[in-house]
């Protein structure tokens, strides 16, 4: 093989073997960085390398001939175990562990997993990881809860076949429903659940009517013979026996007030006796009047005879006798 040189103006021929020439094209004279991996020529280069580093530790590191951190350098790398720690780096060739960050933020926690390879771009700060992630949530099945114990959010358990006709209890179970429950058409039902039906609260309803409609008003008076009377709708005038109301005793001294504790202020009250006659009392009446059983109102200073209480009353005679009285609250 000959080459044609010209040389200050002459045509110098000069004569050189194939064997010279491919020698001197077995290496680049300068290595040049393709990806961030040197290449002079003299043997292929990758960007594929391996990382094992354990699941919790943040710092993985990869092993790769040749590589240097640049911008815009690339590498492909095989995890064998998922990592489990939080912001995790990258560490390639021992030249420094850079944040890996997945669409502007870091990486999570299990979004590198194991048997999986990604691409990675270095962009003079970060690791940016390429592509797209599954980052799709994995639920499991639901857990039932029981009687102690809540249960856990999940997805519904399959029911078999044959089970389209069954629901899903709080138990995380498939049951049939509840037999129907017929309702009672009337006010008569005695089993407990029973629910009734909805008309019979018109019934009900009418009832409650008829109840109201049939209740009379009464007008309770003390009558000119002395005695409690009570007036219905129909103008009849009952009077009521002060013996059917409760009574007590006692015993009376000559000019000695004695005090009869009853719990409570009476609203009518006749004291006396067979000896005595019968005299009322009623809080309407003026405190310096009484009623006696003749049905006449007669003046008497009550300091002397009779007081009301808020708990009884005192009484005082002006000679010894056994004192009966009878009294209604109100």
């Amino acid at each position: 093989m000959s080459v044609n040189l010209f040389k200050n103006g002459t045509l110098t021929k000069i004569a050189m073997g194939l064997k010279d020439v491919a020698a001197t094209a077995t290496k680049l004279a300068t290595a040049r960085t393709i990806d961030g991996v040197n290449f002079d020529g003299s043997a292929a280069i990758s960007h594929y390398g391996t990382c094992s580093t354990a699941a919790a530790t943040a710092a993985k590191a990869v092993a790769l001939t040749g590589f240097k951190l640049i911008t815009g350098a690339h590498i492909k790398v095989k995890f064998t175990v998922t990592n489990t720690a939080s912001n995790p780096t990258l560490n390639v060739n021992s030249t420094g562990a850079k944040a890996i960050y997945y669409r502007g933020s870091a990486i999570s926690a299990g979004y590198l997993a194991k048997n999986r390879t990604y691409e990675f771009v270095y962009n003079g700060t970060q690791w940016e990881l390429v592509g797209d992630l599954n980052t799709d949530t994995k639920y499991s099945t639901m857990t039932g809860a029981t009687a102690s114990a809540a249960g856990k959010s999940g997805l519904v358990p399959a029911p078999a076949a044959g089970a389209n006709g069954k629901f899903l209890r709080g138990d995380g179970t498939w049951r049939n429903a509840p037999a129907a429950v017929t309702p009672v058409n009337n006010l008569l039902a005695t089993v407990a659940g029973s629910p009734l039906d909805a008309v019979q609260g018109k019934v009900l309803d009418d009832k409650i009517t008829n109840v109201n409609s049939s209740l009379t008003k009464i007008d309770v008076n003390i009558g000119s013979d002395g005695k409690l009377h009570f007036v219905d709708a129909t103008g009849a005038d009952t009077a009521l026996n002060f013996s059917s109301a409760k009574s007590g005793s006692f015993a009376s001294s000559n000019g000695v007030w004695k005090t009869v504790e009853i719990g409570h202020k009476p609203k009518y009250i006749m004291v006396g006796g067979e000896n005595l006659g019968w005299d009322i009392y009623d809080e309407t009446v003026s405190t310096t009047t009484y009623r006696s059983s003749n049905g006449n109102m007669y003046s008497f200073e009550t300091s002397n005879t009779f007081k009301l209480t808020d708990t009884g009353f005192e009484y005082r005679r002006t000679y010894s006798d056994s004192v009966t009285f009878y009294y209604l609250v109100s």
